[in-house]
C-alpha cells in the first residue's frame, strides 16, 4: 500500500529504511533562447521542493539518502524517541525549501 509519510516519518523504499525530510516534484521550465539553439529544445525539467500534498517523490535520509516515488513507498511509521520540538524543527526545515531546486 502507497502512502505519502510526514516529515519525520520511517518509511520502506527498495526494501530499505529511511527518514523523511523533504518532498519533491519535477516542474518545466522554460529555457534562455542560447541555451535553447544549444539543446534543440526550449522547455527542462527540473526537480523542485514542494509541499506533502504536490509531491511525486519524498527525499529520505538513512545510511544513504534517496529520492522515492511516493508510489513506490511502504510500511509509514512515526518517529519514535524525538520531542515535538524536534519533529517541529524538521518540519520548519522542509518548509524553508519548498520551492527551491532540489539537485
Amino acid at each position: 500500500m502507497s502512502q505519502t509519510p510526514n516529515i519525520t516519518d520511517c518509511f520502506t523504499w527498495k526494501g530499505r529504511q529511511y527518514r523523511a525530510t523533504a518532498y519533491t516534484r519535477t516542474v518545466q521550465v522554460e529555457l534562455s533562447p542560447l541555451v535553447s539553439r544549444l539543446l534543440g529544445k526550449t522547455h527542462a525539467d527540473r526537480v523542485v521542493f514542494c509541499g506533502r500534498d504536490e509531491a511525486t517523490h519524498v527525499v529520505g535520509c538513512g545510511v544513504a539518502g534517496c529520492q522515492a516515488p511516493v508510489g513506490e513507498i511502504t510500511d509509514v511509521e512515526p518517529i519514535s524517541g524525538w520531542t515535538q520540538a524536534m519533529i517541529d524543527q524538521e518540519v520548519s526545515t522542509a518548509e524553508l525549501l519548498v520551492g527551491h531546486e532540489a539537485g
